[in-house]
């Protein structure tokens, strides 16, 4: 084994939030992917093999009596597991998904990137699931893994050779040019109940705008000089205010930590990720326009020094507030498209993210052109269906927006005064339901 790796405070976090004692603990920051399609096992498992070799974070585990990172120098195998489900029925693959979608694998255990396939009876339905912890890989380094195996996949040998740099080298870099920082005064997260016992799982509720009513959308506010993701984030910050009665609110919004010293930073592999602490005041604000250009602002300012490590601030928000920010906004605009073909054809068919210590995390992405955002909530912590019928609230807050029906540029408590008249129509209706 290489030499212990100290662990970073984003990786301290998620081991730390394992633990079922803490605030809504208990789960892995994991992510669960399927594609489905036509796909050769072997000409896979020899693509995968390859990027074994090429970067070593897929060979960590972590020491958990040193809290360290431990990098094996070769991979005992190549960690396929395979699923001849031909002669099953589709319920038999839908174990495998459920199993993996909440999966809390053992950190200390070999592999922490999962691949199980599952051969279906329809050879171009098969199954390929990905199950990783973000312990060890971040979402934008397994979308280079994904980008690498598919090349080797298609024309063995293609894939380009390993970074010139490594993670380790990487991080030793960052953490001599981080320099100290007195984390700001912000105000609390929003209100969510204190059910910190609830389970264990995460649920996932859909909100969608087809794409070209999103175009409407994105080309509105580009004339007013605003970017697509502050955009949807103040959207996102006048619902939940909204939603939870509050005029001023901290979110944790998750961006990238590379440092571009070395063009090859961009395809390591790792958890190179951090969390910016957002602060949303949607009364001082004015309007959606205005908010999405404060919003912005505090993202150029997050992004401009990749160096400085946004846990620093979660740990002192943590110390003050009794936990984390809780609520999540998560941006996986410009990352390209999650509905593009790999593998020669496999297509993303799911995913199912968790973390601990988050009550509500909201995700959303462009596959196919449309912006799909998935409400991932802590189950049980809100009241049965009270998240989906937010989902569904901002759905048509986002139609209203990009056909005119609501203004940008007009007072947003108008438009919070439509998103708690839909809510409230919402739970008369499923009140009414529940009474008959």
């Amino acid at each position: 084994m290489s030499a212990n790796l100290p662990l970073t405070r984003l990786q301290r976090a998620y081991v730390v939030g394992r633990h079922p004692d803490y605030p809504w603990g208990g789960l892995a920051a994991h992510d669960h992917r399927v594609y489905r399609g036509p796909l050769d096992v072997e000409r896979f498992r020899a693509a995968w093999r390859a990027a074994l070799t090429r970067h070593d974070m897929l060979r960590a585990v972590v020491d958990p009596d040193r809290a360290a990172l431990v990098i094996l120098p070769v991979a005992p195998h190549d960690g396929v597991v395979v699923h001849d489900l031909r002669a099953a029925g589709p319920e038999a693959a839908a174990r495998v998904a459920e199993r993996l979608s909440h999966e809390l694998r053992p950190l200390d255990r070999w592999p922490l990137v999962g691949i199980e396939i599952c051969l279906m009876p329809d050879e171009d339905r098969h199954e390929l699931h990905v199950s990783f912890d973000a312990t060890v890989i971040d979402l934008a380094s397994w979308w280079t893994l994904l980008d690498e195996v598919t090349a080797d996949y298609l024309d063995p040998g293609s894939a380009p050779e390993p970074p010139a740099v490594t993670w380790r080298e990487h991080e030793t870099l960052r953490a001599t040019r981080e320099k100290p920082v007195t984390p700001p005064s912000l105000p609390p997260p929003p209100p969510v109940p204190a059910n910190h016992t609830a389970p264990p799982r995460v649920e996932i509720s859909h909100s969608v705008l087809d794409a070209e009513d999103w175009d409407a959308l994105r080309a509105a506010f580009r004339a007013r000089r605003v970017g697509e993701t502050p955009a949807v984030l103040a959207v996102l910050a006048q619902i939940v205010a909204a939603w939870r009665e509050c005029t001023s609110f901290t979110a944790s919004v998750p961006r990238s930590h590379r440092v571009p010293y070395h063009p090859d930073v961009a395809r390591l592999v790792g958890p190179l990720s951090t969390i910016s602490l957002v602060p949303f005041d949607v009364r001082a604000a004015g309007s959606i326009t205005d908010l999405a250009a404060v919003t912005q602002r505090t993202l150029w300012t997050e992004l401009s020094a990749p160096e400085a490590d946004g846990m620093v601030a979660v740990e002192a928000f943590s110390a003050r507030h009794g936990m984390a920010a809780p609520v999540v906004f998560t941006s996986l605009l410009g990352t390209g498209d999650p509905a593009r073909p790999v593998l020669g054809g496999m297509v993303a068919d799911a995913v199912h993210t968790q973390n601990a210590q988050v009550a509500l995390d909201i995700r959303f992405d462009l596959p196919a052109g449309a912006l799909h955002l998935a409400w991932h909530e802590r189950a049980e912590v809100f009241e049965p269906d009270e998240v989906a019928g937010v989902a569904a609230v901002t759905e048509r807050v986002l139609l209203g927006l990009a056909s005119g029906e609501l203004d940008l540029d007009g007072p947003a408590a108008e438009v919070r005064a439509v998103v708690a008249r839909l809510l409230a129509e919402i739970h008369e209706l499923t009140m009414t339901i529940g009474e008959t």
